[in-house]
């Protein structure tokens, strides 16, 4: 058995949503696992690892690490922190988030003993912007059962899953894109949200259409994380126009429960989406100075496929019984990768 840490900042974020999934994957694998805020404060977040978790306020890092064989963050801590385990002869992981690099952060990714990246597309950044020796691809696995949605006659149901930093991803012509969508089309649509998330001007923006649309439209405001997957799974498709994506989870829980997504074609949606399982709405692609992609978000092409999409309820229902096909394999491979990594 294996002691593993994990380090992480400890809140309603899809860092420490990706510190729950390696902690699940290492708990059912009988490592002993326990956490550590890295702030001094922490938020519970309603998981099975709320009562464990050590904040800096209580315990020292060094003190909580030192109990370790391997230390995992998910999120890039001070090099001195990472070359004290190191020299403590902890084996040292990195789970990376795209989209937060900064240059300066280059010698300590170089320095830990392994770099895990959520997407292919990141991790050969590192490798070949960064020299980041160890970097290696991993496709989360959310750990759900998959879902299969069986063929309904109903209204479809569109759901906008604007939880946590969701919400500042995406713009206010989306909302105005939708209006214009139940206008044209017999459908519902649910907008979620954490209230302390959502800017005021979409707050009033969906108490709008909820006036206009009556018991078509319907908005939920936090939903706990482990609930969060029943909501995809009672939806038939997820509207996803992000314009910057690191981990994937929204695309990988939705598509796990049943659910094809609409979303712009920012890297590294490719790998996991295709238009087998889902909309892949064209768009231009820049990339950050430490090489994040960034998409230019072709509203009016996204709201074309849309149309055409809830058109056509045949295909959609036909997406659907595709969104379990790679499941398999990435399910495998992360594993395998884990193991690897951790053991």
């Amino acid at each position: 058995m294996t002691a593993i840490g994990f380090c992480t900042r400890y809140y309603s974020h899809e860092a420490t949503y990706a510190a729950l999934i390696l902690a699940n994957w290492a708990a059912a694998q009988h490592h002993d696992v326990s956490f550590f805020s890295a702030t001094r404060k922490f938020a519970g977040i309603d998981s099975r690892w709320d009562p464990v978790v050590r904040a800096s306020r209580g315990k020292p890092f060094t003190t909580w690490a030192d109990a370790q064989d391997v230390v995992v963050w998910t999120h890039c801590p001070h090099i001195e922190q990472l070359e004290w385990c190191r020299n403590e002869g902890k084996h040292t992981v990195l789970f990376s988030l795209w989209h937060e690099f900064e240059p300066w952060q280059r010698d300590t990714f170089r320095a830990a003993d392994v770099v895990l990246s959520p997407s292919e597309i990141a991790a050969h950044m590192l490798q070949s912007r960064w020299q980041v020796g160890r970097s290696i691809p991993l496709w989360l696995d959310p750990g759900l059962p998959l879902f299969n949605k069986h063929e309904e006659r109903t209204a479809p149901k569109l759901l906008l899953p604007l939880w946590d930093g969701a919400a500042r991803r995406i713009e206010m012509t989306m909302l105005e894109l939708l209006d214009r969508m139940l206008e044209l089309h017999d459908v519902g649509l649910t907008v979620t949200y954490s209230s302390s998330t959502l800017a005021g001007h979409a707050y009033e923006r969906i108490k709008t259409l909820r006036r206009k649309y009556g018991p078509r439209v319907q908005s939920l405001a936090g939903t706990p994380w482990r609930d969060r997957p029943l909501v995809y799974q009672t939806h038939d498709l997820t509207l996803w126009p992000a314009h910057a994506e690191s981990t994937c989870l929204t695309p990988l829980i939705s598509l796990a429960m049943g659910t094809p997504l609409i979303c712009f074609a920012v890297p590294p949606m490719h790998e996991i989406l295709n238009q087998g399982n889902s909309y892949l709405v064209p768009c231009g692609v820049d990339y950050t100075p430490a090489g994040a992609a960034v998409c230019h978000p072709d509203y009016s092409r996204f709201e074309e496929t849309l149309h055409e999409g809830l058109k056509n309820e045949t295909g959609l229902r036909m997406l659907q019984q595709c969104t379990g096909d790679g499941f398999a394999v990435r399910r495998g491979l992360f594993s395998e990768i884990l193991t690897r990594v951790f053991c």
